[in-house]
């Protein structure tokens, strides 16, 4: 008789700290169920384990708030063009944004600043960015991405004021295997002309990791089917504005463990991006008289740092567990927002206006956990982040058709360049009252 063992490998986490009784490691999971579904094939169920939602590794079923995690394996099914893909058959989530890599996530409704973007635990927001839109998940290589977990509903005693409509973490992979590995792929999107192409390498010598990747996409825009949508109607297929993308990424991971306990790693990253855009149709279309609005980003630069160390399994009185993260991020970004309105023959007006920002971020997170004794699990910390914007902005309106031409420029910023200071301490406490 021939016996089949299926099992689920659970990879990317680095922790050691036991989950609330001693004996018990976080990693296993008591909810494990095994159930016979052929006589030659036996599966084992395994609750996915989710870091995000208390700052700890926790088997799914045992987190007392909504929380959604999508693995690799899924990843891999749904090929997304961005992070933000993998959120659309999530309950509680919707995408806003049109185009290839204009997608923010909504959840129950909180979008912008009121949803909290990770990477591996650390802030990708920043005090710059629309209220409404926020930062773009886009700027993580969704080819790197080990799984993204997603807290809905409020987060803000571990992560802050804007954490208040959800979390969500990108958790990139870690090299596991022992020796050298790689991966290459293509993509062809024949709606939206779109080639990509990525490559990435991973690798553990002994004590030393390496992780590198990179991703070059050049897309085009989408199209808009015939139909109605609502009060608009297109009688043939139209194109959808600024929903293109030239896009690449690159990123680099170094890791050292000096001893079973103590390990530590630097990563830079590196994201580029042109001619992306929030998609819109040519009222001409649909509603010839109609204004035109066209809203462009001609130009994105992002640059990563981040350095980190890690203890755990230590034998001191005040923490089991200790991770300490430091980052440096700077992004730079033009926007153009173009308006034109007919006033009727010969008689019009036009808005031509151009911004840039430029904002550095410096962030440092220290973060411990403390069985204070069995049944009691202590969560402790601070966050301290600083923005440094610096911004220009020039606006060019034409009036013409009253007599000769008036134009009016103007180059006050529309908002000043400022320092955003944030700091704060946190302490979550977790009592498991019985088995």
């Amino acid at each position: 008789m021939r016996i089949t063992v299926s099992t689920v490998i659970l990879t990317g986490i680095v922790t050691s700290l036991t989950a609330f009784a001693p004996g018990k490691l976080a990693g296993q999971s008591a909810q494990e169920k095994a159930t016979t579904t052929d006589p030659d094939t036996l599966v084992y169920r395994v609750d996915p384990i989710v870091v995000t939602a208390t700052r700890g590794p926790r088997v799914v079923s045992k987190i007392p708030r909504p929380v959604s995690v999508v693995s690799q394996v899924r990843i891999d099914r749904l090929a997304p063009n961005t992070v933000t893909d993998l959120f659309r058959t999530l309950p509680g989530l919707d995408v806003t944004g049109v185009g290839v890599n204009q997608g923010r996530p909504s959840i129950r409704g909180q979008r912008g600043q009121r949803i909290l973007l990770l990477e591996d635990g650390l802030r990708l927001n920043n005090s710059r960015r629309q209220q409404d839109f926020g930062e773009i998940p886009a700027l993580v290589d969704v080819t790197g991405v080990e799984r993204v977990e997603v807290v809905r509903g409020p987060a803000s005693v571990l992560y802050g004021s804007d954490a208040i409509g959800g979390v969500v973490n990108i958790i990139t992979r870690v090299p596991a295997r022992e020796g050298l590995h790689g991966e290459a792929s293509y993509r062809h999107g024949s709606v939206e002309g779109q080639n990509r192409g990525s490559a990435r390498i991973y690798g553990r010598f002994g004590p030393l990791s390496v992780r590198a990747g990179g991703t070059i996409r050049d897309a085009g825009s989408y199209e808009a089917p015939a139909g109605t949508y609502g009060a608009i109607k297109l009688s043939e297929d139209t194109p959808v504005l600024n929903t293109g993308v030239e896009d690449r990424s690159f990123d680099l991971r170094l890791g050292y463990e000096a001893s079973p306990r103590h390990s530590f790693f630097g990563k830079v990253e590196t994201y580029a991006a042109d001619s992306a855009g929030f998609g819109s149709v040519d009222p001409a279309a649909y509603a010839p008289g109609q204004p035109e609005i066209d809203i462009l980003y001609p130009r994105q630069r992002f640059t990563k740092l981040t350095a980190g160390y890690r203890a755990q399994e230590l034998a001191s009185p005040i923490a089991d567990r200790i991770e300490i993260l430091a980052y440096g991020q700077k992004n730079t970004r033009n926007l153009n927002l173009g308006f034109a309105h007919s006033f009727g023959p010969g008689a019009g007006m036009t808005v031509d206006n151009r911004n840039y920002t430029n904002i550095r971020t410096y962030g440092l997170r220290a973060e411990a956990r403390k069985l204070a004794m069995p049944g009691l699990l202590l969560t402790y910390g601070m966050d301290l982040w600083r923005d440094r914007t610096r911004g220009t902005d020039h606006n060019t309106t034409v009036i013409t058709g009253f007599g000769p031409p008036m134009t009016d420029v103007k180059d006050t910023p529309q908002l000043p360049d400022a320092s955003y200071l944030s700091g704060g301490v946190f302490l979550q406490s977790e009592i498991q009252a019985t088995d």
